[in-house]
């Protein structure tokens, strides 16, 4: 059996005398499969990430021979499956036709939800908060949505409506009453959400149907006629059925070789000490020691005997998921220097910090990292205004004072006058006439996006009304204010 090195010692400690199986120590998970691919080892234990990159690997040779299966769930064909759960009496046809509703979701770094949503239903780059919040009316996706808490007090303010459900919306972190699957179901049932995403689990447990024979115990009776689950060709299915999914997670499980799959002699050995070896993870008085080795409270190691799996048709309804977030299958180039035995493969390219936004751009590179920087010649452009709009132009002005160039009272340049590169000074509703290619330029003299108006502009910080402000949002200023700047918002904008 081969394990990642790391964990060669718990390997060793659930072996048995007698027991016909040797540890083997590989790098990781992904060096065992090519082991095992080159028989140089039997066996490995696998998440389903890992069986879908042995997919990938164009390797004949490996096959899958026992699943880890939980008790209480050994005849279900995969692990979990998720699922969309509406009110029967929600009047919709189609994905659609979600727009406007309220939504419940089991959070920002759940594998389902509003991701996985996104990508069945919006363009690739709007993948993001900002089109899931243009979205839904109202949505609970708790969470940390940064691990900088700043940033992600700020994109909290930003989408506020994407915390409104939330037990707790100004928190709105993974500790909320709605936050994990079983949260979205309460968060639909206590009447805040039209449609909640979860997975099928939890919903059998939620209304008690026993698994088997999908049979509702009477403490379910009472609401499970209200829910129905929304299949993705715009049909309906009773909750007291098989359902439909968006995707299916298989089990973990034990990958072999060809070679012993095809020796039922071979292959029978192998799964009685598999099964020796895997009760000894569950009973170890140390349970890390079976988690380790993916062996959890509560499973049963399910055997393939008569089956003749690869990698590739046991993950064929996970891939759908995995392949919405474009996960590389080979490698990916980055644009920098790194160290040793990352995977997937990276290709490194050098370049000058200057020249990787262009590498990137021309398609010779995949990721680029350089510094940040501020436009190196930002003091010499000019700025366009309306001279007639009094906070266009003291916008303006306060701009001059960042820059510290001219006073602003020899301001002379309007929106009239033609340059070749200028900053535009504009209202933040009239942003989307501009063009998508275009940075809003903060108080800092950072770049930002157009959709982070809220934070990047210059009027928000001085107004005590909070017409522009972020005081409702708890969220303090950012940046020191020169005097005269501060001076000149406070007789012009309060």
């Amino acid at each position: 059996m081969c394990v990642p090195r790391i964990f060669y010692k718990d390997c060793l400690d659930l072996l048995e005398k007698s027991m016909g199986i040797e540890c083997v120590a590989g790098r990781d998970r992904v060096d065992c499969l090519e082991l095992i691919e080159n028989n140089k080892a039997d066996v490995v234990a696998l998440e389903p990430e890992d069986i879908y990159y042995a997919s990938t690997m164009n390797a004949s040779n490996l096959r899958v021979i026992a699943e880890f299966r939980f008790d209480w769930s050994r005849n279900d064909e995969f692990e979990d499956e998720d699922v969309i759960l509406i009110r029967k009496t929600l009047k919709i046809n189609s994905f659609e036709d979600f727009k406007g509703l309220k939504s419940c979701h089991p959070g920002y770094d759940a594998p389902f939800g509003y991701k996985v949503f996104s990508f069945l239903t919006m363009p690739k780059l709007e993948r993001e908060l900002e089109a899931i919040s243009e979205f839904f009316w109202h949505s609970c996706i708790p969470g940390t949505y940064s691990n900088d808490r700043i940033y992600d007090q700020d994109l909290k303010s930003r989408f506020l409506n994407l915390c409104k459900l939330c037990n707790n919306p100004i928190d709105c972190s993974n500790n909320d009453k709605y936050a994990s699957y079983d949260g979205a179901i309460n968060c639909l049932h206590d009447g805040y959400g039209d449609i909640a995403f979860t997975r099928m689990s939890s919903v059998k447990q939620f209304f008690n149907i026993k698994p088997e024979n999908y049979i509702i115990f009477e403490t379910g009776k009472n609401y499970m006629n209200e829910y129905e689950y929304f299949c993705e060709d715009g049909t309906r299915k009773p909750v007291n059925s098989s359902g439909c999914s968006l995707y299916k997670r298989p089990y973990r499980a034990y990958i072999s070789n060809a070679d012993i799959v095809n020796n039922k002699d071979l292959l029978n050995y192998l799964q009685t000490n598999l099964t020796r070896f895997f009760k000894n993870g569950l009973v170890n008085a140390n349970v890390n020691v079976g988690k380790n080795l993916l062996i959890d409270n509560g499973m049963v190691l399910y055997q393939k005997y008569d089956d003749d799996v690869t990698p590739n048709e046991y993950i064929s309804d996970f891939r759908y998921f995995m392949e919405l977030n474009d996960i590389p299958s080979e490698r990916i180039r980055l644009c920098m220097a790194l160290t040793n035995n990352i995977r997937p493969k990276i290709e490194c390219v050098f370049s000058s910090e200057t020249d990787c936004f262009s590498t990137v751009a021309n398609n010779e590179a995949d990721i680029g990292i350089a510094p940040i920087y501020k436009w190196k010649n930002m003091e010499a452009l000019p700025i366009k205004f309306n001279n007639s709009d009094v906070r266009a132009r003291n916008a303006a002005c306060a701009l001059n004072i960042l820059l510290k160039r001219t006073n602003c009272d020899n301001m002379t340049i309007e929106n009239d006058v033609e340059y070749e590169e200028y900053i535009q000074v504009i209202i933040s509703k009239d942003r989307h006439n501009y063009g998508t290619d275009k940075s809003l330029l903060c108080l800092n003299l950072m770049y930002d996006r157009l959709g982070n108006y809220i934070i990047c502009q210059l009027e928000k910080y001085f107004q005590n009304d909070n017409t522009y402000g972020l005081h409702e949002y708890g969220i303090e200023e950012f940046y020191d204010i020169p005097d005269e700047l501060y001076n000149l918002f406070e007789e012009n904008f309060n």
